[in-house]
């Protein structure tokens, strides 16, 4: 079934086609963005631009500065900006302080964007409430995979809410096991795991070649998150501005490593859902039009008019067009109205 230009369907529709054609009633999902707007507006970019103390930038140079010039409020795009500046600066005065002064300040952004999201946050899951909880369920008990590429706990907290305040059971493995006394990504990955944070998190930290992940039985998770800010210490999470760059980070650690092979390695139904599919994460993309990638049909959810859709539009057909180039099996492109999945209730 080929993407056409007839109305989008709503979320349940997509779901049936899932099921019904695609013979896949429990898809995957990728996850952006739009999954933490949708309970809370400012957890979008515009708020966290709005937040930012990005008190320590060089020469003078404002917060404000850096956005406008970048022409948008994604923190990525002007990550990408100053590492880009610094790659070409470097090439013109390989001498010089200026590429030195860029890649700080791109290290700044990565810092703020972290520092913002924890104080934007809610102080901790007991403060959001049931119903949001059970909504959020609700939609992703509809998935057996969940890959997600944001960095804030509301997915954790969904996922790992008590059996008893809902009967629904979406995927919540994430491979992490009691080991030593910490809860350790068990290397190289346990058959089990179903939920992978393919950019990191705030609640995860590297070691080595270790990977580990905060317990709530050390108090609140948002409260250590500012208490190792606090002493210097920044969890794992993949802020790098560039493909390439976001690619090297994640090579190195096992974790990534695993959650962006894994990712690599899914078949039948992905489900896309908040997700711009901008350049920045064209590393993601290149995941599911790889020639060995086996998903057969992206449902792509739009959100907004269709002024907004069309760039969203072009790119996800694109994965197609990409898949078919290398040689890949054909990859069927459809959409849907991403507000109808009601997230959060």
């Amino acid at each position: 079934m080929a993407e056409s230009d007839e109305p989008l369907l709503d979320f349940n529709q997509a779901l049936a086609v899932a099921e019904h054609v695609y013979n896949a009633p429990t898809p995957a999902v990728l996850l952006g963005n739009g999954f933490s707007r949708a309970f809370d507006n400012k957890f979008g970019y515009e708020t966290l631009r709005k937040e930012a103390a990005l008190g320590s930038l060089s020469n003078g140079v404002t917060k404000d500065d850096l956005f406008d010039h970048a022409g948008t409020n994604d923190f990525e795009t002007v990550i990408h900006t100053l590492e880009r500046a610094a790659q070409l600066q470097q090439i013109y005065d390989p001498f010089g302080t200026l590429s030195a002064k860029l890649r700080a300040d791109a290290e700044v952004v990565k810092r703020g964007l972290v520092d913002t999201l924890t104080a934007i946050h809610p102080p901790s899951a007991a403060e959001v409430e049931s119903a949001k909880y059970a909504g959020a369920r609700s939609f992703l008990r509809c998935f057996s995979a969940i890959f997600t590429l944001n960095y804030d706990m509301l997915l954790y907290w969904a996922v790992n809410q008590p059996s008893s305040l809902s009967t629904l059971t979406p995927p919540r493995d994430d491979g992490f096991r009691l080991r030593d006394g910490n809860l350790t990504w068990i290397s190289p990955g346990l058959a089990t795991q179903r939920v992978y944070f393919l950019h990191g998190a705030m609640h995860l930290y590297a070691d080595g070649s270790s990977t580990y992940k905060l317990s709530g039985s050390g108090g609140h998770i948002i409260k250590q998150v500012q208490e190792n800010l606090a002493n210097g210490r920044y969890p794992l999470v993949v802020t790098e501005g560039t493909r390439e760059n976001k690619q090297v980070r994640i090579a190195v650690n096992p974790y990534l490593s695993h959650c962006y092979n894994r990712l690599k390695q899914q078949d039948g139904v992905l489900f896309v859902h908040g997700m711009a599919l901008s350049e920045n994460d064209q590393h993601i993309l290149d995941a599911v039009s790889d020639v060995r990638s086996g998903v057969t049909a992206l449902f792509v959810g739009l959100f907004g008019d269709e002024f907004a859709h069309r760039d969203v539009k072009h790119r996800a057909k694109g994965v197609a067009v990409e898949r078919r180039r290398r040689g890949g099996q054909a990859l069927d492109v459809l959409f849907y109205q991403s507000e109808t999945a009601e997230i959060w209730g």
